[in-house]
């Protein structure tokens, strides 16, 4: 199939839901999933749980390396993270290319802050972020 979605927006966009309720999970690659591998939720100053950030060169390393290993394969996946960077669509431009891959971006940046920080509150607590990263 050789098709690469890649999700992008702000927090509490509605990404994780839209994977969901189109029947991808299985097909997806989750920024926040993996760092729920590599830690579980912590203690934050502010006495609620969240998930810790300070693993993120580990989980994009291993993203990547079981997108490559998908791609290899030719399988159609997901990629669900906020990709704040557009110097990040790159990376995902030069496995297309090697793999030759159709990338579609489905942007998720429109949602009114209002909605946002609404969604933000009614996540599970391990989920919520501060109202300044949204």
């Amino acid at each position: 199939m050789r098709k690469l979605f890649i999700l992008r927006g702000p927090m509490g966009a509605g990404k994780s839901t839209w994977v969901k309720n189109h029947g991808l999970e299985e097909y997806t690659l989750s920024s926040d999933k993996i760092r729920l591998l590599f830690q579980s939720p912590i203690l934050l100053p502010s006495g609620k749980y969240g998930i810790c950030q300070k693993n993120d060169n580990k989980v994009w390393k291993l993203l990547f390396e079981l997108l490559e290993e998908r791609m290899s394969k030719g399988e159609f996946t997901v990629v669900d993270a906020t990709h704040s960077k557009t110097s990040m669509i790159s990376k995902y431009r030069e496995l297309c290319q090697k793999h030759r891959y159709r990338a579609t971006i489905i942007d998720f940046s429109k949602v009114p802050l209002d909605v946002l920080l609404k969604r933000n509150i009614e996540r599970e607590e391990y989920h919520q972020v501060p109202e300044f990263a949204i």
